[in-house]
């Protein structure tokens, strides 16, 4: 029987004897991190609905109700800009963009509900919250974008698309604090947002159609039943195969180089 001690990078280091360690405790970990915080997500929703139906059946729906609304509404949403977050980030996809925008979203978010209930009348601390969250959407689509992986010609769409989509966001941050009462601003806000939707549908559809030249791929994959046939990491078939136990294999596609290790051999 064979047992597969599982995939890991090849750069993880070194153990006692020079030698690379066979298993990497961090994507254990990081998997781990992402249950919990999925869980947490789920009970927060459960907890706010509970909330929310006990604000309606509450009697009258005054002005607390509406609060414990709102509240239960923006801690859900905070949660979800995390965890929305979490591929990019265990992937390290545009980095530091996905903590960027987990963290922005979660604090703009937070001040939303702080403004709520102390009912701040200064307008400064409501735009410095909108200025987080379209910091948030914009790290968070970027960050997402760069999960996908384009062909090499069409590679070039995704640093075009983080330009526009900074771009975007400055121009509503801009617009938000200014507010810019001239003819020009809804124009340019108009051009950069339609550019903008315009790039994030052509990546993943142009990647989800587009003829790449796998056949040629696939034959370089040996038949070998222990050799690694494609990515751990985008699930795209490998050039280089791992018939030997400690081979490397990298991904042409997005560039990791990884190993599978095998503990006990076949008996």
């Amino acid at each position: 029987m064979e047992h597969w001690a599982g995939v890991g990078c090849v750069d993880e280091g070194l153990d006692d004897e020079g030698s690379k360690s066979a298993w990497d405790t961090r994507p254990v970990r990081k998997r781990r991190a992402a249950t919990v915080l999925l869980s947490l997500f789920v009970g927060s929703v459960l907890a706010n609905a509970v909330l929310g139906i006990w604000a309606l059946l509450s009697g009258d729906f005054g002005e607390t109700q509406r609060k414990i609304l709102g509240t239960s509404f923006l801690v859900s949403a905070a949660m979800l800009s995390v965890l929305v977050n979490v591929p990019a980030s265990r992937r390290r996809a545009l980095w530091p963009a996905p903590l960027v925008g987990a963290v922005a979203g979660a604090t703009g978010f937070a001040f939303y509900i702080v403004l709520m209930w102390t009912e701040a009348g200064d307008d400064g601390w409501f735009k410095l919250a909108g200025s987080l969250l379209v910091v948030a959407a914009a790290a968070t689509l970027a960050s997402s974008l760069a999960l996908v992986t384009p062909p090499a010609r069409l590679r070039w769409l995704l640093p075009m698309s983080d330009v526009l989509l900074a771009l975007l966001a400055v121009t509503v941050i801009v617009g938000l604090w200014a507010e810019p009462d001239v003819g020009w601003y809804p124009r340019l806000l108009g051009i950069e947002g339609v550019l903008a939707a315009a790039m994030t549908l052509l990546i993943p559809v142009l990647n989800r159609f587009s003829f790449r030249d796998q056949d040629g791929v696939r034959e370089r994959v040996t038949a070998d039943p222990t050799s690694v046939r494609f990515c751990p990491s985008c699930g795209r078939p490998v050039a280089q195969s791992s018939s030997g136990a400690g081979e490397p294999a990298v991904c042409e596609a997005c560039g990791l180089t990884f190993e599978v290790r095998i503990v006990t051999e076949r008996v």
